[in-house]
């Protein structure tokens, strides 16, 4: 417990820490008298702090939540695969909810939600592409296997989405489009934090109130049956909450990759395989770790900003290479 309140400090402090970093810093005096003014509800806000809030605090708040809500859905398809090498970016899922968000900016996909057509649209997509790796890995958990089919499903994804951007009308539309390949926070706004919270919280509480039967699904397929548990019925449900959370976090930040596979790692080495700690953990350490990410991708080429995505990758990409090497060793042994 005390860890986790520890965790919980961590995650506000992270928070607060990355409202100084950006293009133009910002003096952490001037941040505190800006979090003590919202604080005792003093709204008039002029100079940096009409910055910090309008700007940069969603900003924070909302990496805070996709880092967690990318962490939740790793520790998901993980559990449905029975394998530690699943994640959305890897296994094509957020390449297929790329696909959807892209239809619907540059063809108008699903108009007749209106504003939320971006978001429905990357929700399909996301759930077609889950389904399809699920269908094709089937109860097999061999990492090469799972791995070379999530490659396939992503670079087919991944072309689609190139293919509809090139089929765009106008510049603008090509430059929206392009938004969802490299993943970025620039576009967080309040009016997209709710949303991001709330698909994130469902996550954890989701997961948390069905713990016992995500412990249940790794003894695998036949002992979970024999225990009582409708393994298509659960199995559903996960990839419908996993799906929902990927859309909503792809249509505001575009494809993130390889935080859900290092998250749900680090947490099961710190708490073990039991879900009920592992989702709480990981839920902290994914806004935790996004954040200090976030906070390298905006002064690493200052004034510039450095697209998120290539932050994950260069961390992740190797850490990848390290867990498939060494299941491909442990399963050859």
């Amino acid at each position: 417990m005390n860890t986790i309140i520890f965790l919980i400090i961590l995650y506000i402090v992270s928070i607060a820490l990355s409202l100084v970093v950006g293009a133009v810093s910002i003096p952490i005096e001037k941040v505190s008298e800006f979090i003590a003014h919202v604080l005792t509800g003093q709204w008039q806000f002029t100079g940096s702090e009409q910055i910090l809030w309008s700007i940069r605090l969603p900003r924070s708040i909302g990496v805070a939540f996709v880092g967690s809500a990318l962490a939740m859905v790793g520790v998901y398809m993980q559990t449905l695969t029975r394998n530690a090498l699943a994640e959305p970016y890897i296994l094509g899922v957020s390449s297929g909810a790329g696909v959807g968000a892209a239809a619907a900016i540059v063809w108008g996909l699903l108009g007749v939600f209106g504003s939320a057509n971006v978001i429905v649209s990357a929700f399909i997509g996301s759930m077609v592409a889950m389904f399809l790796v699920l269908w094709l890995v089937g109860w097999n958990p061999h990492p090469v296997r799972l791995v070379l089919i999530g490659m396939g499903v992503s670079a087919f994804f991944s072309a689609l989405t190139l293919a509809i951007i090139y089929s765009a009308t106008n510049e603008a539309q090509v430059r929206s489009a392009m938004f969802w390949l490299v993943g970025t926070f620039s576009g967080i706004q309040w009016v997209s934090v709710p949303y991001i919270m709330i698909v994130s919280l469902l996550a954890l509480v989701v997961g948390l109130w069905n713990s016992p039967h995500l412990d249940i699904m790794l003894l695998g397929r036949r002992s979970a049956t024999q225990l009582g548990l409708s393994i298509e019925r659960f199995q559903f449900a996960l990839v419908f909450i996993a799906s929902l959370v990927m859309g909503v976090v792809v249509s505001y930040v575009g494809v993130i990759g390889f935080v859900g596979l290092i998250i749900p790692h680090i947490c099961r080495i710190l708490v073990g395989p039991l879900h009920k700690k592992l989702l709480t953990y990981s839920f902290l350490l994914g806004g935790i770790g996004l954040q200090l990410a976030d906070m390298v991708s905006r002064v690493v080429i200052r004034p510039e900003e450095m697209p998120i995505g290539v932050i994950t990758s260069l961390v992740g990409a190797p850490i990848f290479i390290y867990l498939i090497r060494k299941a491909f060793t442990e399963g050859t042994s």
